[in-house]
């Protein structure tokens, strides 16, 4: 199943028996594509759970805000193929669980117990020194130019994964961001993040990410020399033809990226979803546009 360009919000009431913003929950879904939503302000549970086989989990805004009190940001129990590339991962500030923001395979059921992170920025504002990242029953463990702002352990695993890690950078304080009290996190113009990432390169060209979030959906992500850590690049394209070093070669800027993996062959899952388009603003009002880039006065594509 594929959820996209949609918005979750301040659900799970757990006194009715509904817990997370968003949970898929059935063994018989193959693959679950979730890219370009916003979930926001759980009251208990996840902002995004999944027991399916194989994840890609792209360009999406997953945040506690000032009222949300979610346990993990993306919880995927059962492990599985699973592709997390260019996402925002905050912990809000009441957090129910203070240790972790993604955690992997803490059931591991599936056969394939492969989890690949790229270009995801990670924000901790509880102040305390959680895992952002804690993976059990992993078997391969591939991290690529992630940024984390404050305190905490990037990774801790219960396992002995083949762990490949490049380009990660970690800082405490959000002088890498463009606003982090206004939930602006794109990169400063100062930011250390910038020109500082590794190039990833085959076999794992799948996780070069071509677009990044704004509010409503995507748009194409551009970056000027070396890849910028994190979720959001800094650059412009230069014209028409410009591939803007995202891998993704003659980007025209529309919001498509093509899965490579698992594909979906009998997924019987259901979404019940829906795509707000212009005026998803109605709903969301807490959340601040993310404004255009200091590099720039032109609008992006």
């Amino acid at each position: 199943m594929s959820v996209t360009h949609s918005v979750f919000g301040h659900n799970a009431q757990q006194r009715v028996g509904y817990a997370h913003n968003v949970y898929i929950g059935s063994d018989r879904c193959e693959t679950f594509v979730f890219r370009g939503n916003l979930s926001i302000g759980t009251k208990s549970g996840h902002q995004v759970k999944s027991r399916c086989r194989n994840h890609f989990i792209r360009y999406n805004f997953l945040s506690d805000q000032d009222d949300g009190r979610a346990s993990y940001t993306i919880d995927l129990p059962e492990g599985g193929y699973s592709e997390v590339v260019g996402n925002l991962i905050p912990q809000g500030s009441n957090a129910e669980n203070s240790g972790t923001l993604l955690r992997y395979g803490a059931e591991g059921k599936n056969p394939e117990m492969v989890l690949l992170l790229a270009h995801n920025t990670f924000v901790n504002d509880k102040h305390n020194t959680p895992a952002f990242v804690r993976t059990k029953g992993a078997t391969k463990v591939v991290m690529r130019n992630k940024l984390f702002i404050g305190t905490g352990i990037p990774l801790e695993t219960s396992s002995d994964p083949n762990l490949d890690s490049l380009g990660d950078l970690q800082v405490e304080d959000g002088s890498e961001l463009m606003d982090r009290l206004a939930y602006d996190y794109q990169l400063s113009s100062w930011a250390t993040a910038v020109d500082s990432g590794s190039p990833i390169q085959a076999p794992f060209s799948q996780l070069i990410p071509s677009l990044e979030y704004i509010p409503g959906g995507t748009r194409a992500r551009w970056d000027d020399g070396a890849p910028d850590v994190g979720a959001y690049g800094i650059g412009e394209p230069k014209d028409s033809g410009d591939s803007g070093n995202s891998g993704d070669s003659g980007n025209s800027g529309t919001d498509s990226d093509s899965v490579v993996g698992p594909v979906a062959s009998d997924c019987t899952c259901t979404s019940t979803s829906t795509t707000y388009g212009s005026h998803w603003l109605l709903l969301v009002g807490s959340i601040v546009l993310l404004r255009r880039r200091q590099s720039s006065g032109a609008p992006r594509s």
